[in-house]
């Protein structure tokens, strides 16, 4: 009985996938284009973040905005690629890619209660820090200082 359900469910998705072939391209080409995307993306964040980014205990803002709506302009991009970069970890958790640098990337951005604590907790990880750092080299950056 579950066996015939089953073949009879398989069927059907087989036939929908065989309508739909064209829709299945499209999302792989977009798959892609976002995978190179983001790992381009999180390169350039990484290598342009200040040496002490993790270790100095001072608030500094990447682009100091004088007007109030430009700030909170700048605040929603930023916690929307933020956002972004963490459902891209997430996913690279387990597919090919920086899941953990992507997540830390992520998270930084964002803003959160224990942000600073928990994105410093991450950093302390030595493949984290050994990635990030790996990266740094390759574009002849100073390595990040441990938090």
């Amino acid at each position: 009985m579950v066996s015939r359900i089953l073949g009879t469910y398989m069927s059907r998705v087989e036939q929908w996938i065989g309508l739909h072939e064209q829709l299945f391209w499209w999302v792989g080409l977009l798959s892609l284009v976002l995978f190179v995307g983001t790992l381009g993306a999180l390169a350039l964040i990484v290598v342009k973040l200040p040496q002490d980014h993790f270790v100095s205990g001072r608030k500094r803002p990447i682009i100091p905005i004088q007007h109030r709506a430009g700030r909170v302009g700048y605040r929603l991009f930023k916690n929307g690629v933020g956002i972004f970069f963490i459902l891209a970890g997430l996913i690279m958790l387990v597919l090919p890619g920086q899941g953990l640098v992507a997540l830390l990337v992520g998270m930084s951005l964002t803003d959160f209660p224990g942000r600073d604590r928990l994105v410093r907790a991450i950093m302390r990880q030595k493949r984290v820090l050994g990635s990030a750092n790996w990266l740094r080299a390759k574009c002849n950056r100073p390595p990040l200082k441990s938090p």
